[in-house]
């Protein structure tokens, strides 16, 4: 998370609460509250699970900035339980690095399942913003691999 949230953003800025809110609904977390120093924020979404599309109730304890141009961030889950690996084979460079730009249809990743290597793909473009997962570690069937920042041009 903190290699996500720009040093300096605010918690209250428009942008913040868009990532927040996304990256809470790829990660199943439904309550989360957070401050840092004056700023605090608590977002609650009511039935996470059977509605997906439900607005959560957003509670600052300060008043909110000026609207700034909201960013949409996209979740690229994995299939299957396995192993993740952000690169091809060992000593090779990663598919992908945060801040690099990506199309649909890239390799952002590879997760082994029973012996079976699977190319996870981008569905969307964007800028990726957040690689979650340590190369090598475990990775969850539905959980984030990659979260990228939508290119609004397409």
């Amino acid at each position: 998370m903190a290699q996500s949230l720009k040093k300096g953003a605010g918690l209250l800025e428009p942008e913040t609460i868009t990532w927040l809110m996304d990256l809470m609904q790829a990660r199943g977390v439904s309550s989360f509250r957070i401050r840092r120093g004056e700023e605090e924020i608590e977002i609650h979404w009511p039935e996470l699970a059977s509605q997906p599309s439900a607005v959560p109730a957003v509670t600052p304890s300060t008043p909110a900035p000026e609207p700034a141009p909201t960013q949409t961030l996209h979740a690229i889950t994995s299939p299957a339980v396995g192993t993740y690996f952000a690169s091809p084979e060992p000593g090779k460079p990663p598919f992908v690095t945060i801040g690099q730009t990506i199309g649909a249809g890239d390799v952002v990743c590879v997760v082994e399942s029973m012996k079976l290597m699977n190319e996870i793909e981008a569905d969307a473009s964007g800028e990726v913003v957040e690689l979650p997962i340590p190369n090598g570690g475990s990775v969850k069937a539905g959980e984030v691999v990659c979260l990228i920042r939508l290119d609004m041009e397409e």
